[in-house]
Formats: structure tokens, sequence, C-alpha cells
């Protein structure tokens, strides 16, 4: 067992092995360390992130509170069903908000974070502030709005007074505008001045029961009306309304203490960490140092013997005159092996430069014909470097050729996609549509719906092997031209069709002038019948008139009027002719 283990221990494997896990312990150590420290640090951070969305949610709350006292209470639906979406989701927030300070409470101690009597204080706040919101929520609820709760009471026995008893206009108009500057101003001397015209009107309807009751119930809820108001005292901040706002007033600055105190602590701890990780790595990286300079030398001591002895026989030229290396010995198995190998490859090493100096002889003839034979094959590359300048130029010329045409060309494959195309195509494509042609891409994306059927019927005909050729009107825009377009199969040196070039030649200036020419010939026909008709006419009827005129021996009004006006129709006519004269020209 002992000469096991020593075996195992002299082992160079087993050293390694024993220093690897010194290291790994020293790295361990470390990373439970840092975990550890990274932990707290990340608790803390989620503790001061729970007190932030507390504060948020704090200030979302606020803004329901906010609401219901500036229009909430306005809504019908609160004083049909007694509920309000703002003041209920405030009321119900302020619970959430107890419960997670609870939960603050118990992080905070658990990250040593001196903060129990403020959370203590928030929550007493918030409890007070419920409270208030909910007394709050009585208070507008019993006063009412127009035509609901007390002052809804209070308009419905004005408007009974106003239409079923006999009290004068006059005076029901000075209890109402003392009544809405009350609701306005809340002011003393509305309510002495609205009483004083209440008690006149009491003693004056002492004997009109109907009427009577009616006016003690407008002044009884007038008078309810003013304690609400006075109690709630929204104007003046002195009611249940001034002490709410307090309380939110004390919250907001119990907030902010409490998030400058827990930044303060948050920071100490965080510094305290930061320099705990500090002083812990430089230590632990202090002793990996140490024991990597002891492994270090414990583990090369051998190996560096093995490396001075191996270098002096390099240095010798490989000279076999010294025994060096069969003197070394060592307490590492590998390094007696390795010792070993390397007397075994300097014997070895003799035999084989003895037939290395045979080969080098050998190569020298094989060298001097691959030079020989790389000259030709130089000579070969240069020749077909020549003809692929050659192809390379041909190719350009015809680039050239393609692309200064003017007619458009555009190569599609057998599967739709586009082969190539000249410059023009891509003008004509991006005048047509506005899109840009891409090779390779589906050449159907690129034209007109009203083309697309078209354009498959010649493409079809033409992979048949048939040559299409037509004349088309096509629009661009605001603007139409005619254009010569064909189809012509593609062949390969076996006669296949591969693809088909289409074609599109703009004809436009000669079919404008073509039509010109033929416009121009219908006016001269027309010009001709009018010439051997429509003139002849006018002519005849003068000399028919004449004749009448040299008939008669009297001379007759009759005849001249009409030989006048077979003038004047000769003359129109005349002026057609010139008219149409003028559009040929």
């Amino acid at each position: 067992m002992k000469r096991r283990i020593i075996k195992i221990f002299r082992s160079f494997k087993s050293r390694i092995l024993f220093s690897f896990l010194a290291f790994n312990a020293i790295l361990l150590l470390w990373i439970c360390i840092y975990f550890f420290i990274n932990k707290k640090q990340s608790q803390l951070n989620l503790f001061s992130y729970h007190l932030t969305q507390v504060q948020n949610k704090y200030s979302v709350s606020n803004s329901n509170l906010d609401y219901f006292i500036l229009s909430g209470f306005h809504q019908p639906s609160f004083y049909a069903t007694g509920n309000q979406k703002n003041i209920d989701l405030f009321l119900a927030e302020q619970s959430e908000i107890k419960e997670n300070l609870d939960q603050i409470k118990d992080e905070a101690q658990g990250n040593h974070i001196n903060i129990n009597g403020e959370i203590h204080d928030l929550i007493r706040l918030h409890n007070s502030l419920a409270d208030s919101a909910a007394l709050l929520k009585t208070f507008y609820f019993n006063k009412g709005y127009k035509d609901w709760g007390t002052e809804g009471a209070m308009r419905d026995y004005a408007h009974y007074l106003e239409n079923y008893c006999h009290l004068g206009k006059v005076d029901l108009l000075m209890l109402r505008r003392h009544e809405k500057d009350f609701i306005m101003r809340q002011e003393q001397r509305y309510i002495d001045e609205f009483n004083a015209v209440m008690d006149s009107q009491l003693i004056k309807f002492a004997a009109s029961p109907a009427t009577l009751n009616a006016l003690q119930q407008y002044r009884k809820n007038f008078n309810t009306l003013v304690f609400y108001t006075r109690r709630l005292s929204v104007n003046e901040n002195d009611g249940l309304y001034g002490h709410v706002q307090n309380i939110v007033t004390q919250l907001r600055e119990h907030y902010l203490s409490i998030e400058t105190k827990v930044q303060k602590q948050t920071a100490d701890l965080d510094r305290m960490f930061r320099t705990m990780i500090i002083i812990i790595s430089a230590v632990l990286l202090s002793a990996a140092l140490v024991l990597t300079v002891l492994i270090t030398n414990f583990l090369t001591r051998d190996i560096g013997n093995l490396s001075k002895i191996l270098t002096l026989y390099v240095r010798s030229r490989f000279r076999d005159d010294d025994n060096q290396l069969d003197q070394l010995t060592s307490k590492i198995t590998e390094v007696e092996r390795l010792n070993k190998n390397f007397i075994y490859l300097k014997h070895t090493l003799s035999v084989t430069l003895s037939d290395l100096q045979l080969a080098v002889k050998d190569e020298k003839k094989a060298s001097a014909n691959l030079e020989s034979t790389i000259s030709q094959l130089n000579l070969h590359m240069q020749e077909v470097e020549l003809q692929k300048q050659e192809i390379e130029n041909s190719e350009a010329k015809l680039n050239a050729f393609f692309n200064s045409s003017a007619s458009c060309h555009i190569m599609v494959g057998t599967d739709l996609n586009i082969i190539a195309f000249n410059k023009a195509a891509v003008s004509f494509i991006k005048e047509l549509n506005g899109k840009e042609l891409v090779k390779g891409a589906y050449i159907l994306l690129f034209l007109n719906e009203t083309y697309i059927d078209t354009f498959i019927d010649g493409y079809k005909d033409a992979m048949s092997g048939k040559f299409i050729r037509e004349e088309r009107l096509i629009n661009s825009g605001s603007s139409s031209s005619w254009w010569d377009i064909s189809f012509v199969p593609a062949l390969d040196k076996e006669g296949n069709i591969f693809a088909i070039s289409f074609n599109a030649t703009n004809i436009n200036e000669a079919k404008i002038h073509t039509n010109k020419i033929k416009s121009q010939n219908e006016i001269l026909l027309k010009i001709a019948h009018v010439q051997s008709h429509e003139v002849r006419g006018p002519i005849a009827t003068i000399m028919g008139i004449m004749n009448l005129i040299k008939e008669e021996e009297n001379f007759n009004m009759e005849y001249l009027s009409l030989l006048e006006e077979a003038v004047y129709n000769f003359d129109q006519k005349i002026h057609a002719i010139v008219d149409y004269t003028k559009q040929v020209s």
C-alpha cells in the first residue's frame, strides 16, 4: 500500500492533479464568498426596488383621490350605487400599500436597515388616510351633486315651490341666488341672507301648510348642505379636505425621508461589501501566487535539468560523444521515461541522419525535374490568362452594345426569373411603375396588373417556339405612349429554349406622325367633298335666281332676299374651306 502511494505521488500527472485541486479550492472559496456578497447586494437592490414600487403605487393612488375630489363625485352612478371607481380603487390600494409596507419592514430587518420606526409611522399615516378618504366619500355622497343627495332634494323642493305654490318669483329667485352664491363661495353672509329671506317667507305662508312644509324642507336641506360643505371645506383647506391633504403631505415627506435614509444605508452596505470583495480577492490572489511559485519549482526542477542536457546535445550538432543523458536520475516517473526515450532517440537519430543525407541527393534530382515542370506550367498559365483577358474584353464589348441600345431588353428564364437586362429596360420599368429591376427577381412583380395576363400569353407562345410581336399603348402615370413589343425565344447550342428575350421599342413619335397624316388625309377628303358638292349648290342657286330676275319685267324684292341668302351661304362655305385648310397646314 505504501509503495503504491509513493508510486502515485511520484507520478507527474498526480502532482499536477494535486496542484489543480489546490487552485480549485482557492477558486471555490473565492466564488462562495463572491456569491454570498452578491446575494446580499441583490437583496439590497430588491429591497430598494420594492420600496420604490410602494412609492409609485402611492403616487398613482393619489391621482385617483384627486380625480374623485375634482370630478369623480359628479358622476350619477356614484349616487345611484354608492360606488365610484377612483375612490374605491384608492381605498383598495391603501390596503395593498399597508401589506407591502409590512413586507418591506421584514426585508429591512433582514438587510440590517434600521427604518422600523419610519415604516410604523407610514402604516399609521396610511390607516389615517384611508379612514379620512372613506369619510370623505361618505360626506360627498350625503352632500350630493345637482339632482342627487341633499343638493338634489333641496332643488326638488325649490322646483316644487316654483311650480305648485304661490311663492313670489322675486322671493324664490332671492333664495335660489343665495343658495348658489353659498355653493360657489361658501361664505357666511349668504347663509344669513338665505335664512333672512326664508324667515320672512315662513311667516308669510304660515297659514298655507303645503307651502310652509315645502319651505321648511327646503331650508332643512340647505342647512344640511351647509353642514357637509363646511365639514369638507374644500376652498378653505381647514375641513376634512384639508386634513386629507395634510396627511398626503406628511406621507410624501415620510417617503422622502425613508428614501434618503435607505439610500445612505444601502450605499454604506454596498461600499462595505465591495471592500470585503477587494480584500478577500487580494488575500486569495496572494495565496494563489505563492502556491504557484512553490508548485512550479517543485514540478519543473527535474524537467529543467533534462532540458539543459538536451540543449547541450543539440548544440553539439547531435554528436554521440556525451553520456550525460545516461547519468540523469529523477524521482518523477514521467521524466525517467522521457529520459529513456531521448536516449533511444539519440541512437535512432544518428542512423536517420545518414539515411537523410542519401535522401537529400535524391531530392536534388527530383527538384531539378520539378523546376522544369513548373516553368512549363507557368507558360501554360500565361496562355490561359491571355485567353481569360480576351473573353473579358469580348464580354465588356457585348455589355456595352447591350446597354447602349435605345430599346428595352429583358432576358427572362424558364421560371419567369430575370436573367439579364439593359439600362433602357431599367428606365422603362421605373417609368412604368416606379420599381427597380433586380436580377433573379420574379418578372411579374415589376409589371402593371393590367399587362400581366398579356405578358404571360406572349411568354407562353414564345416558349412554344413562336416569335410574337405587337404594338401596344402603355400608360405610365399621367401619360401614355406606343411601344413595339416582341417575345423572342433564346436557344442554346442544342437548339433548346433556355430563356425568352422580352424587347420593347418606343414608337410613340412614329405612331403620332402616322395618325397625324391620317387625320390630314381625312380633312383633305372633307375639303374636296365641300368643294365638289356644298360649294356647287349655292352657286347654282344664285344662277337660277339671276335667271328669274332676267325674266321679270319689274324688280322683285323677294328675289333679291333669296339672292342675298344664297350669297351668305356661299360665303359661309368659303369660310369652312378656309378653316379646313388651316387645320391641314
